[in-house]
């Protein structure tokens, strides 16, 4: 299982939007084809709040509602017990957006 981040997911939209195959795209196309994806409650709250802000609210939460679809929503992380989260594993290419 791998958790996603918030920084992650926004990155992964990000990429999406731009149609624009990036560092969280590809981090996702080396995961094996049944690795569960999983963000936490706090990770689901944060991008409700941010889609909130955005410019077209709208399709953001459309987005939003997709991804979670996909995802196994938990209400802590395992983190702490061994399981990886996306950004322990991708490699760093943050850009100022």
């Amino acid at each position: 299982m791998t958790h996603l981040d918030t920084s992650f997911v926004v990155d992964l939209l990000r990429e999406q939007r731009r149609g624009a195959f990036g560092p969280a795209s590809e981090f996702l196309e080396r995961l094996a084809d049944d690795e569960i994806l999983a963000a936490s409650v706090h990770v689901m709250c944060e991008l409700m709040a941010g889609a909130s802000d955005a410019r077209a609210p709208k399709g953001e939460f459309d987005r939003l509602s997709k991804l979670s679809g996909a995802l196994v929503i938990r209400y802590r992380t395992s983190a702490s017990r061994g399981v990886r989260t996306a950004r322990d594993s991708a490699p760093s290419q943050r850009h100022d957006h």
